[in-house]
């Protein structure tokens, strides 16, 4: 009977591993098609917009896109709100919000912040001097800071819902361990 029992259980466990398993797979699935559609997505806002009307030669052009002045462009943001609001929020909330997923995707890799923040910042600053260069974007300093505070966000919200899910899942096992010591 004891034999039987045991072979039962073995079945079952086997069972819910062969369903845990296909659940991990679709899973990773969906983890890499989204991976894939958020990389699609980047490349079509930061590359694929139209050009710049070049005002007189190449150079000039790429002189007067050019903002190296901290916080200049959020200050005009925010001196011109009366005006243009929405243009004002898409620009400031879009740059947080383009590089949040990235910080999720870091985190949830288990790459370490000061790791992610350096490639953040290299690949941000790579982004603007090419943005800028092919005359799809203007290379401006905040615009690399809120890319960068965003991808800090996306970090530090998906380690803290990681280390919150962890407490739980801890708490919900240490119930049904007890569940089952007490069934014996």
């Amino acid at each position: 009977m004891a034999v039987l029992r045991l072979s039962s259980y073995r079945n079952e466990e086997m069972e819910e591993n062969n369903g845990v398993k296909e659940i991990r797979k679709l899973g990773w699935v969906l983890y890499i098609s989204v991976c894939v559609l958020y990389i699609l997505s980047l490349a079509y806002i930061l590359f694929f917009r139209t050009k710049f009307w070049v005002e007189s030669d190449y150079w000039t052009t790429i002189r007067y896109h050019v903002n190296l002045i901290p916080l200049q462009t959020i200050r005009e943001y925010r001196n011109t709100y009366e005006h243009y609001p929405e243009l004002a929020v898409e620009n400031i909330l879009g740059n947080l919000f383009l590089f949040l997923p990235l910080g999720v995707i870091f985190c949830e890799r288990k790459i370490r912040f000061y790791k992610s923040f350096l490639f953040s910042a290299i690949l941000i600053a790579a982004i603007e001097l090419i943005q800028l260069f092919s005359l799809r974007g203007i290379c401006d300093i905040d615009d690399w800071i809120l890319n960068l505070l965003g991808m800090g966000i996306g970090y530090l919200l998906t380690y803290g819902m990681i280390r919150i899910l962890a407490a739980l899942n801890k708490n919900i096992f240490s119930v049904r361990r007890e569940r089952k010591r007490r069934g014996r």
